[in-house]
């Protein structure tokens, strides 16, 4: 199981909210599970709208390599 997790800030401008958006991905035998979540880290309401895209599909995978990413400057 591998999991992402990308936090807000307060000097984003496209989502002026505290949350965090949870990415678990898990492989078992043939098959391949990416489960979404997202979390309010305030007392802000807000409403979201999600929307997954199933863009290529696979049916042997040979390698899984991960890649360090880096969201915006430090």
């Amino acid at each position: 199981m591998l999991e992402f997790i990308l936090k807000s800030t307060y000097d984003l401008k496209t989502l002026p909210h505290s949350c965090q958006l949870w990415l678990r991905f898990s492989c078992t035998m043939g098959k391949l599970t990416l489960v979404p979540s997202m979390k309010n880290t305030n007392s802000k309401v807000f409403f979201y709208v999600s929307h997954m895209c199933i863009s290529q599909s696979a049916s042997e995978i040979r390698k899984l390599q991960v890649l360090p990413w880096s969201f915006g400057s430090s």
